[in-house]
């Protein structure tokens, strides 16, 4: 499972990566960004992977968190973000190694940190893939 996973993120970093729209209006996708990254910017969160094979394939299931990190008054960005990354990764992509059995939408979260000042959307998505 542990390939699986790491496929996985690097395919939902080069989407999100390949997303023009997302890439005009932050500065950059990590999966650890550094400590004094300019805002606003989208890191890759955490996941949680589960077995989802069946006798005759080999797959599994991926609870996957995205953030997004934004200091404009207001939460209309960080709203807008968040539908950016829902939508570069709505669009197909390809998993190293793997099938994308599908994506799926399952909440988002639009919080205010405790500084006051940063917003912080977090996006989760369960992605089920099989081993090709």
């Amino acid at each position: 499972m542990t390939a699986a996973s790491l496929a996985l993120q690097q395919a939902v970093y080069g989407a999100l990566v390949a997303s023009a729209p997302l890439g005009a209006v932050i500065t950059g996708v990590f999966d650890m960004p550094p400590q004094d990254q300019a805002l606003p910017y989208v890191s890759i969160g955490d996941d949680v992977v589960v077995d989802y094979s069946t006798k005759d394939v080999a797959a599994s299931e991926h609870r996957i968190s995205v953030h997004i990190w934004s200091r404009k008054a207001g939460r209309q960005e960080a709203k807008q973000l968040m539908a950016l990354v829902q939508a570069a990764l709505a669009t197909p992509f390809a998993v190293a190694g793997f099938k994308l059995i599908s994506l799926r939408f399952l909440q988002a979260i639009n919080l205010v940190d405790p500084d006051g000042l940063t917003h912080h959307g977090i996006i989760e998505f369960r992605v089920r893939i099989f081993a090709t």
